[in-house]
């Protein structure tokens, strides 16, 4: 792996990283992605990767930033420095969402389709620099928390209706998290590759058309992109896209082990607040049979708050979210430990990315949809290696579109 430092200003290589003993870089679709470099030159690293640069590869447009220095020595042993960080849309971490009403929940001014909301949350905690919080009407918010050289941007394909949503005071990040894995989302970053893209921006004016949102086609775009994706059904039950089938009997899979479990599954949540208990159940087309009983019943019991100074209607259909949030996080589990063999037929970027659903056959027969969730590249004293990594995927029928949930 060839190992670039990015300015801090334009983002773009200003000087190649050598000297590094073993490097592991991982990206990653529904959660951030991550790298860990190891190193004898510890003066050197540390005077050239200081806590809060950033790095990528050569043959990767992805972004991390430098977050941790770790120093270790063993016996009769020279200190080995280890240099770690996240991708970069994990800053929004350090971003808040903040009612005008002690822990009172408020309704976006707009109505959004999932991916717009994503954005709507990236947007105006990483690019907005009027001041102005376009999720309400006329509440200023500080402008400084804007990241020069930033854009937001939507690959996305989805056809989704606009609904209502609604926030509470919180960390973005947290938020942002539950709103993708609603819909099955990821948010990526792009370091400037001068690439197009279709450029989001929401209407902070103080008019009726506040909050909404315009996309527009741009390019090349020279600043860093945070964009909000998906993947593609690459299974073998679909035919609009070649399909991608890693067999085991075949060899595309170096190990494989799985665990089917229902430990924590729910369909159903009932949720407490001070207005009351309200009954949620799962959003999906066809909708999930509210008659089930006795052990096919599961309930999760969620947390609703008070409903403080907030009307009653816009409280009681925040709780509706609460719940099908709550409930995206206990679903059937089906966890996959494997490794798909270097030398299989399929290739990274070519014929399949992160997030594409693509169909497992195991040596016993099993079958599954597993989301390529990661893709992790090595490099050590083996050599260097690279693999993609899977999750389970959850199909639903969603408006007769094949979606899944992960």
């Amino acid at each position: 792996m060839e190992v670039v430092r990015l300015s801090s200003t334009t983002y773009r290589p200003d000087l190649l990283i050598e000297d590094y003993s073993s490097m592991v870089w991982n990206e990653r679709f529904a959660t951030p992605g991550q790298f860990e470099m190891q190193t004898e030159d510890v003066a050197k690293i540390r005077y050239l990767l200081p806590i809060g640069s950033y790095i990528s590869l050569r043959d990767s447009d992805v972004l991390m930033q430098v977050e941790n220095h770790s120093l270790s020595r063993a016996e009769d042993a020279p200190p080995v420095l280890t240099v770690s960080g996240r991708t970069f849309e994990t800053f929004i971490e350090n971003r808040a969402l903040l009612a005008a009403v002690y822990n009172t929940p408020w309704k976006v001014l707009q109505p959004y389709t999932p991916t717009e909301m994503v954005a709507m949350l990236l947007w105006n905690h990483m690019v907005n620099t009027t001041g102005e919080d376009p999720t309400r009407a006329a509440y200023v918010i500080d402008s400084r928390t804007a990241v020069p050289n930033v854009v937001v941007t939507d690959s996305t394909t989805l056809v989704d209706s606009q609904i209502e949503w609604w926030l509470e005071t919180g960390n973005v990040f947290k938020a942002l998290s539950e709103f993708l894995a609603l819909d099955s989302l990821g948010v990526r970053n792009f370091r400037p590759n001068n690439k197009f893209g279709d450029v989001v921006t929401f209407d902070t004016s103080r008019t009726a058309s506040r909050g909404l949102i315009t996309k527009t086609p741009s390019g090349p775009i020279s600043q860093v992109r945070l964009d909000v994706y998906h993947g593609l059904d690459k299974t073998r039950h679909q035919t609009v896209r070649p399909p991608v089938i890693l067999h085991y009997s075949a060899g595309h899979l170096d190990t494989l082990d799985y665990l089917l479990s229902n430990q924590n599954y729910s369909n159903m949540a009932t949720v407490v607040s001070s207005i009351g208990t309200v009954t949620v159940w799962p959003n999906t087309t066809p909708p999930p049979d509210t008659t089930v009983s006795g052990v096919q019943r599961r309930t999760l019991l969620v947390d609703g708050g008070d409903m403080g100074d907030l009307d009653y209607a816009t409280f009681a259909a925040s709780l509706i979210q609460k719940g099908r949030v709550e409930l995206r996080k206990h679903l059937l589990a089906a966890v996959f430990e494997g490794r798909i063999s270097p030398q299989g037929p399929y290739h990274y970027k070519a014929d399949y990315d992160l997030g594409d659903v693509i169909t497992l056959i195991g040596e016993d027969g099993f079958e599954a949809s597993m989301v390529i969730s990661e893709y992790i590249r090595t490099q050590g004293a083996e050599g260097e290696l690279s693999y993609p990594g899977l999750s389970p995927a959850t199909w639903l029928q969603d408006e007769g579109t094949r979606r899944f949930i992960i």
